[in-house]
């Protein structure tokens, strides 16, 4: 396999530019399709910013903070009940309770 071919004519090692592969990609219908290799790259519901120059198109992925990460993906446990609920919120109130 070759080396990645450096994007916007860069030298690997430089500063401000990062090393990419360029790959040729069909425009039709107002879509653009994907080599297959970028399938593990894009996760349901992942936002991108669309950047235009003259003659480029840049898809730059949002990073999310830690939080706003997990806060959008599916939770792994089973929502809390009714009763857990009303259960931390008396603890809550008999806490500011004490406090005051």
């Amino acid at each position: 396999m070759e080396p990645p071919t450096p994007v916007g004519g860069a030298t690997p090692g430089s500063t401000g530019i990062k090393e990419g592969i360029m790959e040729l990609v069909k425009f039709k219908n107002r879509t653009v399709t994907l080599p297959k290799s970028y399938d593990a790259f894009f996760r349901k519901g992942d936002d991108f910013l669309l950047f235009k120059s003259d003659d480029e198109l840049i898809l730059k992925q949002v990073q999310y903070p830690e939080i706003k990460r997990k806060a959008l993906s599916p939770s792994k446990k089973p929502p809390m009940t009714l009763e857990e609920i009303c259960e931390i919120v008396r603890e809550v109130r008999r806490k500011t309770r004490k406090k005051n």
